[in-house]
């Protein structure tokens, strides 16, 4: 009676594993990062952690939050991010960085907002440029005013750019 249990347990651990690891490999989709290396064949910079934005004010907070929380858990992965940018980066001069995602709420905002004031506090001349055509707000959240003109404007009507620029005194940030 002894030996059937133990011979129950142990075939039952057994057969425990070999579907938890039927299931591991069988899962579909990017779990890890050298999955997603793997899978498009491009290295992986780095992880960001997910950052709560809403609309009790917290939306400004997650896109300054390298202002915000300078030391916290975020804006030391902006930091990660910003050396593997500048590590894989050919030459020193001016460069564009293009932060996009496939869905909304993926966090390309926080992400561009956060790694753009992370390079004007350190007093790289950065200009964040707000290309969301339809409904371009970070400006007018990050700087709490509207600019003059926007980039829609300009490039509809052939406007000067420099009006639609606006700077933040605090950090140096500029934004279209």
């Amino acid at each position: 009676r002894k030996q059937i249990v133990l011979m129950a347990l142990a075939a039952g651990l057994i057969l425990g594993l070999g579907l938890a690891l039927l299931l591991e490999l069988a899962a579909p989709g990017v779990a890890r990062p050298e999955d997603a290396e793997r899978a498009l064949d491009l290295d992986h910079l780095s992880s960001l952690p997910q950052v709560a934005g809403g609309a009790d004010g917290s939306e400004l907070r997650s896109v300054r939050l390298m202002v915000a929380e300078p030391r916290g858990v975020f804006a030391e992965a902006v930091r990660g991010l910003r050396r593997e940018i500048d590590v894989r980066r050919a030459r020193r001069s001016p460069a564009v960085i293009l932060v996009a995602s496939s869905l909304p709420g993926e966090g390309k905002t926080s992400v561009a907002s956060n790694l753009a004031h992370n390079y004007a506090l350190s007093g790289v001349r950065t200009l964040l440029v707000d290309a969301d055509l339809r409904k371009a707000s970070l400006t007018r959240t990050l700087l709490r005013q509207a600019p003059i003109s926007s980039l829609r404007d300009c490039l509809e009507r052939g406007g000067a750019i420099t009006q639609a620029v606006l700077r933040d005194n605090a950090t140096g940030l500029c934004c279209l």
